[in-house]
């Protein structure tokens, strides 16, 4: 039986050598690459809360800050955190949410953002970047 499996072996070895790996590939929304993009250009780590999951958990992979939401089964606390997130949202526990989880930036949807402005945004928090899907505001604590 080795014998049957030797020339298998064989060509497998000369192949890994011969032919580089194939890149691993993420498809990503251009709208959602341009808040990763702009991430990249922020010096230092942020602390970031963005409550889509998926564009959550790509931050703390493709940028060097970390997400509140990141990997949510890797998440600790992360019932608890939706919890206060989606309080958040609806104008409850602010600033309690912000400073327990040292909230720097927040990605807000377009397709929330105007009952975002009107309900919770407060006037000292700045717009850093804005594209057709996200909008990005920085927190001063």
């Amino acid at each position: 039986i080795v014998v049957i499996f030797l020339p298998d072996n064989a060509l497998f070895v000369r192949n890994y050598f011969i032919e580089p790996p194939t890149p691993q590939l993420t498809s990503i929304p251009r709208d959602s690459k341009g808040v990763l993009d702009f991430l990249a250009t922020l010096p230092g780590q942020e602390n970031v809360f963005c409550a889509n999951f998926r564009l959550g958990a790509y931050i703390p992979v493709l940028s060097h800050h970390s997400s509140l939401l990141g990997n949510l089964p890797v998440t600790p606390l992360v019932n608890e955190k939706i919890e206060l997130g989606n309080r958040f949202l609806r104008n409850r526990d602010v600033e309690l949410f912000l400073n327990k989880y040292h909230i720097t930036l927040i990605v807000i949807s377009k397709k929330t953002q105007s009952n975002f402005d009107k309900s919770v945004k407060r006037a000292e928090w700045q717009v850093v970047f804005e594209n057709a899907t996200w909008k990005i505001y920085r927190i001063s604590h």
